[in-house]
């Protein structure tokens, strides 16, 4: 397998990333006890 990723994987990770770090801001973020 050559060492060609495609833009999807990349794209898939960062999407992965963001909904990681929004989830955790948000389970703190609003105030609602």
């Amino acid at each position: 397998m050559p060492q060609m990723e495609p833009p999807i994987l990349r794209i898939c990770s960062l999407v992965w990333l963001c909904f990681c770090i929004i989830h955790l801001l948000g389970a703190n973020w609003p105030p609602r006890s």
